[in-house]
């Protein structure tokens, strides 16, 4: 994976966690420093979560029917097994970039905390 679209993921995932975890505590009338630290606090872990989904489920498609589907649609089986693969590397790679965002804001998080308390 190439670095300039992993941190343009990383900056986005930073942005949409901040817009979510101001919009979370926004809505419980919740601004102080301390339930705001822990608003993101479970953001973070949502998306760690949110993540750890994505990679899970991430897998070939091993059944049967995606075998007997890919020797019929296809002259050549292999390319679609191929791009099976490479589909089910995407999902864990985003899956992990997920896992990676919400450490990431956790670590944000417990800095602003350590800093505001």
């Amino acid at each position: 994976m190439r670095l300039k679209p992993t941190l343009i993921f990383l900056t986005a995932t930073q942005f949409a966690a901040a817009l979510l975890t101001t919009g979370i505590a926004w809505y419980r009338h919740q601004i102080a420093a301390i339930p705001l630290a822990n608003t993101g606090f479970f953001v973070a872990i949502g998306l760690c979560v949110l993540g750890l989904l994505m990679a899970r489920g991430a897998r070939l498609g091993d059944n049967p029917a995606a075998t007997d589907m890919a020797h019929s649609t296809s002259s050549t089986p292999g390319a679609v097994r191929a791009a099976d693969y490479a589909d089910m590397l995407a999902g864990v790679n985003q899956g992990a970039l997920l896992i990676v965002g919400g450490l990431l804001w956790l670590g944000l998080v417990a800095l602003a905390y350590q800093w505001l308390a």
